[in-house]
């Protein structure tokens, strides 16, 4: 769990060590991804085919990343360190239909420890679609983002999750066909600030 810093007071000629040393922090806090909450992962492995009109949690099985310990091996973001979040996941699918059309976007669960939700609480953010796409093996890509609408407490998770019409395959960044090797299916997220 990261410690959120605190930001001193100061006076005129105050040169306290303990509210430079507070004053350090800060900065490291903002501008260094080892204190700063954070994650970046990707696939390495494609994933599917995935049931046609049904909603899917992306499998994020490489951690790039992970300054709070967050990361599970499905891919999905346990938080450990209350406050919002700004997120960010691209998610890349090739279809064997001649036309398919993709969605994304982020899912946020109540943990426990929440005292605003019930345990469990849903809420749904960030959903982004394709355009159809007329041609047998068609790659699309849908690219999303924003920040986590409520705040996030420790026991709180979030997955991306996408939805087709057609059985689809996600695809990792192998270069085979026109978007391939262009996207890098990855689920990005960061502390913004802190919140109750």
């Amino acid at each position: 769990m990261a410690t959120i810093p605190t930001v001193p007071a100061f006076v005129a000629n105050d040169t306290s060590i303990t509210k430079l040393q507070q004053l350090a922090y800060c900065a490291s806090f903002l501008s260094v991804g080892t204190v700063t909450p954070m994650w970046h992962f990707h696939h390495s492995a494609t994933q599917g085919p995935l049931t046609a009109s049904t909603w899917t949690a992306v499998v994020y099985d490489t951690n790039d990343l992970d300054s709070d310990g967050v990361w599970t091996t499905n891919g999905k973001v346990t938080f450990v360190t209350q406050g919002y979040y700004a997120t960010e996941a691209a998610v890349q699918a090739e279809c064997t239909a001649t036309t398919f059309f993709l969605e994304a976007s982020f899912w946020w669960y109540a943990g426990a420890n929440n005292p605003n939700y019930v345990a469990g609480t849903q809420k749904i953010y960030g959903a982004q679609g394709t355009a159809s796409y007329a041609a047998t093996g068609a790659d699309a890509c849908v690219c999303i983002n924003e920040i986590c609408p409520v705040v996030c407490y420790p026991g709180d998770y979030v997955n991306v999750y996408v939805w087709a019409n057609q059985a689809v395959t996600l695809n990792t960044n192998t270069p085979s066909g026109a978007m391939q090797g262009r996207f890098v299916p990855n689920f990005t997220g960061m502390f913004i600030r802190t919140g109750s």
